[in-house]
């Protein structure tokens, strides 16, 4: 499941094929009992928040709060999913997101 920033971004997300909430702002603490449901209910827990300051910033800070992957797209690509499907269609999209997460997975191992 990705936690990301927006509705928008939470029916982009479907729309690939994923599962996908969002919190209110990329700047706000992710719930503590929100965290402990979505590791019971899912195999993996990972934000998904715009390839901003705002961003990359708000995804470290609940990454290191509750022990969670964050990914982003490259500062060459769109800033979310939804401007991501948009400007490369939602192939390409889906695409990116897979290798973000390899690219995460590689780090981790």
């Amino acid at each position: 499941v990705f936690i990301t920033k927006s509705m928008k971004d939470v029916i982009s997300l479907y729309k690939l094929g994923y599962t996908a909430i969002s919190e209110q702002s990329e700047g706000s603490i992710v719930r503590d009992w929100l965290i402990k449901l979505l590791k019971v209910a899912f195999n993996e827990v990972v934000l998904l928040y715009d390839n901003d300051e705002a961003g990359i910033e708000g995804a470290k800070r609940n990454s290191k709060k509750h022990s969670i992957p964050y990914i982003y797209y490259e500062e060459s690509s769109s800033k979310d999913t939804f401007d991501n499907i948009r400007d490369y269609g939602a192939e390409a999209t889906k695409q990116k997101i897979i290798n973000l997460l390899k690219q995460k997975r590689n780090e981790n191992n």
